[in-house]
């Protein structure tokens, strides 16, 4: 699953077989989340959004951000 988090596509994986992994990733990572979090996030579909969003709330030292990742 740690393919699916690089930018670009590996060799030797076809590109449904890679929208595929792409999909289980995010449903992994929803499933994953608890629930005052994963309201930020589910309506996201790329998994590269719900990545870069998930790591900026992560990342900045606010408040609210220390309620949320204990």
């Amino acid at each position: 699953m740690v393919k699916a988090l690089y930018k670009k596509q590996p060799e030797g994986i076809n590109d449904i077989d890679w929208q595929e992994l792409k999909a289980r990733v995010v449903a992994t990572i929803r499933l994953c989340l608890d629930d005052d979090v994963i309201y930020h996030v589910m309506d996201e579909e790329p998994l590269a959004t719900v990545w870069a969003k998930l790591e900026s709330w992560c990342m900045s030292r606010s408040l609210l951000n220390k309620l949320y990742f204990k």
